[in-house]
């Protein structure tokens, strides 16, 4: 059987990954085993050995989806926002407070609904529970509401309170409210852009004025109490222009106090700032290094941790295939303001609208064909996934074939070459920590600790399946 390696060149050695098994192997180690599994298909000399980096291989398909589970519930608390962002997929249907009708913000009895639907259909089992908005602080009385009523819920069903999540532009936080963030252990996404002025260029308030101010000051509130606080940055042409590289923007965002984030391009048809065609080439580098630079960064005392390698480091390490793309209406649901379920809060169509909360029959027949659909979106029936090296650890959304033909297919042609350089760049970083005895020595011991911020079971078993192959690995790896 001839295989598919994917050849990956770094500074130190030729890296191959094995999209099947999810197995790394060095060039110049154990020539034999390679040739007897793969023949001659993969164009290695007689001289390379394989050797096997990481675990044996799980062969069989994780099947994440296959059950009525749910991960996640994202509550949309107000359809208002105070912020104009020049990339917002959403900016023409936010509302200002001034002209919001009365069904922009979430009222108790659809919050209670939503919460209590889910929670009795999951039997007590959701692991997160997301406040988002528009900007959700704007009705910030719901939130305090919810996770009353969340914990009290949970109470009856004698089941772990869901984790508490919020995402915010963080223009309104003030050291009460991150107070109540902290004491509920809430895990905090907060959207900041990189430097002041091209934050300020792009994330602006209804008179056109930059954010970055208030922003600044709700981080230095909330980096004491916050724990789990993650900066969400979008990459644009306005990055480009004033010649901040990804690296240097993520490298900015934890100077100054924040060392999680989680960072894309901005993508879409009709935001000024989306990356232009000639650009990309430029950006999937930028990207690819930036992902080689976290994850070298996890085996030091100073880690710079971005989600997207975290995900494909978990997949990885932990030999879990992911079988969707995005598992928005599978696992993942959002209600709106009113009460209406949709799988994503990007796919806010009647198309994909899977009922109404308040409604006594749901979850009724439009959930269920909803769902279906989604579950029918397994990438073994997506042509292009199936020779793609990254096809069994790519993890993205369907938000830019949504933006961009209003479809939830498959990312277009321009997001999977970026999805495959953050691959490349994780697998290279991967590969250099694990050829440096006292690098790996290091990132086992931060996966110990719980050093990377709310990654800490995944790391646990990280550290208990690298230590099993280690303990029968006695050949040098460097």
């Amino acid at each position: 059987m001839r295989s598919n390696l994917h050849k990956i060149k770094t500074s130190d050695a030729d890296v191959f990954f094995d999209p099947d098994s999810l197995e790394l192997f060095l060039q110049a180690s154990t020539a034999a085993r390679i040739k007897a599994r793969y023949g001659d298909a993969v164009g290695m000399s007689e001289e390379t050995q394989r050797k096997g980096v990481f675990a044996e291989p799980k062969n069989k398909l994780a099947l994440h989806g296959d059950t009525l589970k749910f991960d996640k519930l994202v509550l949309l608390t107000t359809q208002e926002c105070n912020l104009r962002c020049r990339y917002c997929f959403a900016q023409d249907s936010y509302l200002s407070s001034s002209e919001s009708p009365s069904t922009s913000k979430m009222v108790q009895a659809v919050s209670e609904a939503a919460i209590s639907t889910f929670m009795r259909i999951a039997e007590g089992k959701i692991t997160t529970i997301l406040f988002f908005g528009g900007e959700p602080l704007l009705n910030s009385s719901m939130i305090y509401h919810c996770v009353a009523f969340v914990k009290k819920l949970a109470k009856s069903f004698s089941t772990p309170t869901p984790q508490f999540a919020l995402v915010t532009n963080g223009t309104l936080i003030d050291r009460q409210f991150a107070s109540f963030l902290a004491e509920n252990d809430f895990a905090v996404t907060l959207s900041l852009d990189g430097p002041p002025d091209v934050h300020d260029a792009q994330r602006v308030f209804e008179d056109g004025c930059g954010s970055y101010a208030a922003v600044h000051s709700a981080l230095k509130v909330l980096r004491p109490l916050v724990s789990n606080l993650v900066c969400q940055t979008t990459y644009t042409q306005e990055h480009i222009k004033r010649g901040y590289s990804p690296l240097q923007t993520a490298q900015y965002i934890k100077s100054i106090g924040v060392n999680r984030l989680h960072m894309l391009p901005a993508i879409g048809q009709s935001s000024v700032l989306t990356i232009p065609n000639d650009s990309w080439p430029q950006v999937f580098t930028g990207f690819k290094d930036l992902c080689e630079a976290s994850v070298t960064s996890l085996s030091t005392s100073a880690p710079l941790i971005l989600d997207q390698a975290m995900n494909i480091l978990n997949s990885i390490l932990l030999k879990h295939k992911r079988r969707f793309i995005c598992t928005a209406g599978i696992d993942t649901y959002t209600v709106d303001a009113v009460g209406d379920v949709y799988p994503c809060y990007m796919m806010n169509t009647d198309e994909y609208r899977m009922g109404k909360v308040l409604d006594g029959e749901f979850p009724g027949d439009s959930f269920h064909s909803v769902r279906t659909h989604f579950q029918s979106l397994d990438r073994s029936g997506i042509k292009k996934c199936s020779g793609c090296f990254a096809r069994n650890i790519c993890y993205s959304c369907y938000g830019d074939g949504f933006l961009r033909d209003g479809t939830p297919t498959s990312p277009s042609h321009i997001f999977c070459s970026f999805l495959r350089g953050l691959a490349d760049g994780t697998i290279s970083g991967l590969a250099r920590i694990r050829m440096d005895n006292k690098a790996w020595s290091g990132f086992l011991a931060n996966c110990s600790s719980g050093a990377f911020t709310d990654c800490s079971e995944s790391q646990r078993a990280w550290k208990t399946k690298m230590e099993d192959k280690i303990e029968t690995d006695t050949e040098p790896v460097a």
